[in-house]
């Protein structure tokens, strides 16, 4: 996002929407959880494992849109979006296909996992949070390579 210059998009649809969570080194946009989720929840007596299995199963992107798909730009999905397969796509998987998809998923979770421990690591020795210094830091990560 960055990368491409659109600062205005990061503003606009991550770091001030309203359903933003801006921790020192992570932003979090929520998803829409459908209302049936509180009914659902109320009949049943669940564990909080449970609980956020059944939330998941009421949640929708904030970015998906209806007939459409994902409205995101593909280089500004995160790992989670990257790595995603449906339910009914993957029990359609031979063995082979789901060993493979395991062995992709790990591998993107292992690069984003390694980008984020060297770069939080220089934010906080810059004593750098999103909340304390946006812009220095919107700086360094365009200039990443």
């Amino acid at each position: 996002m960055l990368k491409a210059g659109d600062r205005a998009f990061f503003y606009e649809q991550i770091y001030r929407h309203e359903q933003s969570v801006v921790d020192d080194y992570t932003i979090t946009v929520h998803a829409y959880v459908h209302p049936l989720y509180m009914e659902a929840l109320q009949e049943k007596e669940l564990s909080n494992l449970e609980q956020a299995d059944l939330k998941l199963s009421f949640s929708v992107c904030r970015f998906f849109v209806e007939g459409k798909g994902c409205s995101l730009h593909p280089a500004y999905k995160t790992s989670t979006c990257r790595s995603f397969i449906c339910s009914t796509i993957e029990e359609q998987l031979t063995d082979q296909q789901c060993s493979e998809l395991s062995h992709r998923v790990r591998q993107i979770r292992e690069e984003v996992r390694a980008f984020e421990v060297v770069h939080q690591a220089k934010l906080k020795q810059k004593n750098w949070t999103l909340s304390s210094q946006l812009e220095p830091i919107l700086d360094y990560l365009e200039a990443v390579k």
